[in-house]
């Protein structure tokens, strides 16, 4: 066993469980480590060891877990904690997120959008005076800080086209998006609401948020943007039908789009850094992600003007990688 596998299994049978088997589940690139625990009886459950100095983390998500609770957002029960020793027993949701049904005909998918849709709604209702207090907010600042650090990321990837004119013209309207994004109200937000954070528990398939540490205030459609352009993409025609229950003004339109160029360049930035550091799982997301870009670009008066060029630079780099 690992030091942190034998910390659970003492910390478990110290607290009346008896763990009759602890395996290592992959988790993300943080130094949080996941396992997944088979108690006697057979029930099973889902443990995570902070280390020292993310214990902090730990507090956070049972404070978001208890906002969200309270909200009517379905999120992992947690078990069992002693975040001062950096532990965590939750409900084990079972391996299944909406990203991991990918294949389905759209007609199979859209009642989870729909569940998700309602999700965003209770988030957005959750006490803001609250949230604020939990994580610094997504605000200009912390936006146009993740876009430099993609930026670099995908330079060093040689997403960032090499034509000094493209380039230029890509960085200009990030600036300019970034200073439209800025200017919005702050709204609570889950911060990473997207397929493979929303997970299908239960023989009912009933639609769960995991990762929700994160909770902050950020803009109003930052959500919505991460759940229709990260990881699964809905087609155009689905993705209008599901937006236009959220939006109902040009402007607001405008916004959804800024918020989903900002993000699919965050992440795909994020899936080039995690390969960097061993976790390649997400690479072949990266050009359909930075397609997403374009497409919004491309209805922005920021970007209008050269989106198509960019798709198409993008498009062709894909097709040389192959």
């Amino acid at each position: 066993m690992t030091g942190a596998e034998t910390r659970l299994s003492h910390w478990l049978t110290s607290s009346n469980l008896a763990p009759v088997h602890i395996a290592p589940l992959w988790g993300d690139v943080s130094r949080r480590r996941y396992f997944h625990v088979t108690l006697e009886g057979g029930a099973t459950a889902v443990a995570v060891y902070y280390p020292p100095d993310m214990r902090p983390v730990c507090g956070r998500f049972l404070a978001t877990t208890a906002l969200l609770e309270t909200g009517r957002v379905r999120v992992p029960e947690i078990l069992l904690s002693a975040c001062d020793q950096g532990l965590m027993l939750v409900e084990d949701l079972g391996s299944t997120s909406l990203y991991d049904i990918a294949e389905r005909e759209w007609g199979e998918l859209e009642p989870f959008y729909a569940d998700a849709l309602a999700c965003i709604h209770n988030i957005q209702q959750l006490p803001a005076e609250v949230i604020a207090d939990l994580n610094p907010p997504l605000d200009g600042t912390l936006l146009r800080q993740e876009i430099e650090i993609s930026w670099d990321s995908l330079l060093e990837h040689d997403a960032i086209p090499a034509s000094r004119v493209l380039r230029q013209q890509l960085h200009a309207a990030l600036a300019e998006l970034l200073d439209h994004l800025q200017e919005c109200p702050l709204v609570p937000c889950h911060r990473d609401f997207m397929a493979r954070n929303l997970m299908l528990s239960g023989p009912e398939h009933l639609l769960a948020v995991i990762d929700h540490q994160d909770l902050r205030l950020g803009p109003p459609f930052y959500d919505l943007a991460s759940l229709l352009n990260d990881s699964l993409f809905p087609p155009p025609t689905i993705e209008k039908k599901l937006r236009e229950n959220s939006i109902d003004s040009e402007n607001a339109l405008l916004l959804y789009r800024r918020c989903s160029v900002q993000r699919t360049v965050k992440a795909a930035g994020t899936f080039v850094r995690f390969a960097a550091q061993g976790d390649t799982r997400h690479v072949s997301l990266v050009n359909p992600t930075l397609q997403r870009t374009a497409y919004h670009l491309r209805y922005l008066p920021e970007g209008g003007s050269f989106a198509d060029h960019l798709a198409g630079h993008w498009k062709a780099t894909a097709e040389d990688s192959l």
